[in-house]
């Protein structure tokens, strides 16, 4: 119930600053922003339990088009995307442990092996969890980066740094402590971008809030939109799903993937 996360958030800002008899620390408003983001989630027990989705929905381009696609992402980092393209099924995936790989039925080669920037953004969206949410054996390290106003909203701002090359800024609600926006710099053809993801229309999916819109940035300008009709919770999902076909899939074959 939402007034029972409110409650639950005011009694976590009261028990962690009445705990250090003083004002808080950087280290210890990092620990109560990530601990009362996991409740405003719905809580750890809720998180824990929701392992898949299958999510349904449209992608908009910058240059105007709207392509189809659908998601299969398991936990870990298990993640299926299928695109609908010219009239055509191209499919992304990684299980996780092997490099991600793309079939395209009308490629020369119908699966190959991503690499570069493709590969390491294929990687990053595969992360089932947000930054904020523990995980066994991550090296991850949070950090408190002070509150700012940024076109009139106040936010709360939290650094993921796994190393100086790799530090993620994470911008919270300071009212419903969800993520709003994920900002980080990557190396582009020799120079650095900043890619930016917002997130809007959060909604409740087995009692886990989700956003439902995702919008991508590239140094500020927009490059993607992607909205989400349906998300499904903990659907079957089948051991190869995640898997390159190891021949030449049929649309009917990649659509059963999704489906079981």
């Amino acid at each position: 119930m939402v007034c029972g996360r409110w409650i639950v958030r005011g009694w976590l800002r009261f028990a962690l600053a009445a705990g250090c008899g003083g004002p808080a620390t950087a280290a210890e408003r990092t620990a109560e922003i990530a601990a009362i983001h996991l409740e405003a989630l719905g809580g750890r027990a809720r998180v824990e339990a929701l392992t898949a989705l299958r999510m349904t929905g449209t992608v908009v381009t910058a240059d105007g088009r709207t392509v189809p696609i659908r998601l299969l992402a398991a936990r870990p980092r298990q993640l299926r995307l299928e695109m609908e393209l010219a009239g055509r099924t191209v499919v992304r995936g990684t299980d996780g442990v092997r490099p991600p790989w793309q079939f395209d039925p009308a490629g020369a080669e119908q699966v190959t092996v991503l690499t570069g920037s493709d590969a390491e953004d294929f990687v990053t969206d595969a992360d089932f969890d947000d930054l904020l949410v523990p995980r066994s054996g991550d090296v991850l390290r949070l950090e408190f980066a002070g509150e700012a106003t940024v076109g009139g909203d106040r936010e709360l701002r939290v650094l993921a740094v796994r190393s100086p090359a790799d530090t993620v800024l994470l911008a919270l609600d300071p009212t419903t402590y969800l993520i709003r926006r994920r900002t980080q710099r990557r190396v582009r053809d020799g120079r650095t971008v900043e890619l930016t993801t917002r997130y809007s229309d959060y909604r409740p999916v087995q009692g886990v809030m989700l956003a439902h819109t995702l919008e991508l940035f590239a140094d500020g300008k927009p490059t993607q939109r992607a909205e989400f009709a349906r998300i499904e919770p903990n659907p079957p999902v089948r051991a190869d799903a995640f898997a390159p076909p190891a021949r030449p899939e049929t649309q009917a074959e990649a659509a059963g993937k999704m489906r079981r």
